[in-house]
Formats: C-alpha cells, structure tokens, sequence
C-alpha cells in the first residue's frame, strides 16, 4: 500500500504543472497568434479604462465585465487550437474549412456577448451617465 502511495504524484505537484503548461501555452499564442497578440494588446488597455470610467463597480459589474473580456480570449485560444492543428495536417478539404470557420464564428459571438454585456454595465451605472 505504501508503494502504491509513494509512486502517485503530489496533487500539488500535478497542479503547479498544469500551471506552468498554461501559462507556456498562453505565452506561445500571444507569440504565435497575432489575433490573440491584437485582443491582448487592445483588449486590455480597453479593459482598464472601463475599470476607471465607471469605477466603482459592483461585484456582479466586475464580474460581467471581466468574464465577458475572459471569456472571448478562451474563445480565440479554442479557434486557434482549431486552426493550428487543421492546418498542420497539411490537407485541405470542406470538412477542416468548415471547422476553423465554425471556430471563427464562435469568437465574433464571443464578441457580440461581450459587447452586449459591457453596453448593458456603461448604460446602467449611473456613474458613466454623472447621475450619481
């Protein structure tokens, strides 16, 4: 029984590796991808700036926010998963054309919520209009 304990690996140790492979993998897009590299790079001064407008925010406020930007950069992560291995078999046909368009359409929607959801935090906070 002590074998069996010995030879599984720390829960910890699992976790901080899982870590350092994401934070790896999000440094390889943001090298690699000049999609994410741009959402990044306007992404987050945009980010900041809401933060300062309409500061305070309520918790439920940050977390729209934050979660809607967060959200559209897992998407762009997934479509350029998506791309990266279609078009590293080196084929092409409807089926992969297809998939990455498909992944594409899932980070405009991506957009299209985050855009709604920040337009509905601007037009409801009463700070942003100098009401309050």
């Amino acid at each position: 029984m002590q074998q069996v304990l010995a030879q599984k690996p720390n829960v910890f140790v699992k976790v901080r590796r899982s870590t350092l492979l994401a934070i790896k993998g999000l440094g390889m897009a943001y090298q690699h991808d000049p999609s994410f590299k741009l959402e990044i790079n306007i992404g987050v001064p945009i980010y900041v700036a809401l933060l300062v407008l309409l500061f305070p925010l309520s918790a439920g406020e940050l977390a729209l926010v934050t979660g809607s930007y967060l959200f559209v950069l897992v998407l762009e992560l997934m479509n350029t998963a998506i791309e990266r291995v279609v078009d590293g078999t080196g084929m092409r046909n409807d089926l992969m054309g297809m998939s990455k368009d498909v992944a594409s359409s899932a980070v405009f929607l991506g957009f299209l919520w985050c855009f709604v959801t920040v337009s509905y935090v601007i037009v409801t906070h009463p700070h942003f209009w100098f009401l309050g």
